[in-house]
Order: structure tokens, then C-alpha cells, then sequence
């Protein structure tokens, strides 16, 4: 079983989807299922959990909401009903045979028992996509979650703000942790590191991440167990 975050910045990095990419991930996944089928339908090692973020029309959406003078939780939610039509958007393209998108962690680990690969958004106000992802690798016991975005290596400072920026081709989650902690908001729709949340359940629970951009060739290393250019965060 493998987790991945699918970070919206890589999948609609504008109000458009990036088709081409879109299509390259379903060949990935297709190639995937295939390999593995000989170990047998019902495996773990042939299912794919992909939680999609929701990138730049979720920034557009809830900031929509605050102006129409929505709270937080309000932005939050339309924020999250974005993350859900992409994966909408990537369920219908791979065309692996899901009907519907799971809202809660309890219908997702009903859909991963009928499906090889299951597309997901986000779930609750408050919890980003990145936090989704690592409860569901927690659930279901995934080996790692592979975090696919438009940034590869993760740096203790913004790197086009500092030039001095350290980057981490490998870290503790310890190290992680401390960094989120740092650098998360709390907003919806705000640019960070990686959400404090989601790096306390990755501390907690010992999962691997593998960070990658959005280069095919990367990401079919960190899914074959080879390394790829990005932080790999581990003890």
C-alpha cells in the first residue's frame, strides 16, 4: 500500500488542469497495477491511496469566501469542495472504475477494498490534504507516502526569499516536524512547508515520505523504491 499527496500546485497549477500531466500519472499507476498483479487481486501491494490537494483554485475559492464575509471554517469548506472535484477530475481520467469520491476515512477504506487505486480530497475544516494523507497511510498501513508537488527538496527557509536557505536531501521527522511547526499558518488556501498536523502523525507513527516534484522520472523512482531527487524523510 502506498499514500500519495497529490499536491494541487502540480496538478492545477492555474484555473486549468495540467492535462498532459494528469494522463502521465494514470500511465504511471496503470504500469503499477500491472506489475504487481501477479501478486495476487486483493493485495495490499497493488492498492493506491491518491489524496489530490486542491492548489491554486483552492487559494482562489476560499479567499472568495472571506471576502463575501466567510469565516475560516467557511473557507476551509470551499477549499475542500475543490480538493474533491480534482480528484473527481483525476478518478475520471484514470478510469479505474470509481463512481464516487469518499468524504470520510471510513468510506475510503471501503472503496480501497474493491478498488486497486482510490482518489480522494479533502475530508474536514482544518485538516489539509497533507494531514488526510498521512491519517490514511496511518489507517490502512501504508509503507510510505510519496508527497508529489511543484517543489522537490524541502528547505529550513523559503528559498526564493533566502539565499542562504538550507535544503535536506534527507531529515529526521523529528527535523520535520520542528520546520512545520515553524512555518504553518493554519489558513486555507496559504503556502507551507508541510502542515503541522500531518508531520505529528508522521512523527507518531514512523511513516516514511518521499518528497518529489512533478518530473515523471522522479516520481516512477520513488514508486519502484529507487531514490529520487527530492527529501526523503526517515529515521
Amino acid at each position: 500500500m502506498i499514500v500519495i499527496s497529490l499536491g494541487g500546485s502540480a496538478l492545477r497549477p492555474t484555473e486549468n488542469f495540467d492535462i498532459k500531466f494528469m494522463k502521465s500519472i494514470c500511465s504511471i499507476l496503470k504500469s503499477r497495477i500491472s506489475i504487481s498483479s501477479n501478486i495476487g487481486k486483493n493485495s495490499k501491494n497493488n492498492k493506491f491511496v491518491i489524496i489530490v490537494g486542491g492548489g491554486h483554485m483552492a487559494r482562489i475559492k476560499a479567499n472568495q469566501t472571506r471576502e463575501k464575509g466567510g469565516n475560516e471554517f467557511e473557507a476551509d469548506m470551499s477549499a475542500i469542495k475543490v480538493t474533491r472535484e480534482n480528484a473527481r477530475a483525476m478518478a475520471e481520467m484514470c478510469d479505474f472504475g470509481q463512481s464516487k469520491i469518499p468524504t470520510s476515512f471510513r468510506y475510503l477504506k471501503r472503496m480501497i477494498s474493491k478498488y486497486p487505486i482510490v482518489f480522494m480530497g479533502g475530508t474536514i475544516p482544518g485538516i489539509t490534504t497533507d494531514a488526510d494523507s498521512m491519517l490514511a497511510a496511518e489507517m490502512l498501513n501504508a509503507e510510505k507516502v510519496v508527497n508529489i508537488s511543484s517543489i522537490a527538496y524541502i528547505y529550513d527557509k523559503d528559498p526564493n526569499k533566502y539565499k542562504n536557505a538550507k535544503r535536506f536531501n534527507s531529515m529526521t521527522h523529528k527535523q520535520l516536524l520542528n520546520l512545520a511547526i515553524k512555518n504553518d499558518m493554519r489558513k486555507p488556501g496559504t503556502h507551507f512547508l508541510f502542515d503541522s498536523v500531518a508531520a505529528k502523525i508522521a512523527y507518531r507513527s514512523n511513516i516514511p515520505l518521499y518528497f518529489v516534484n512533478k518530473k515523471l522520472k522522479e516520481i516512477e523512482k520513488v514508486l519502484n523504491g529507487k531514490r529520487q531527487k527530492g527529501t526523503i524523510v526517515i529515521d
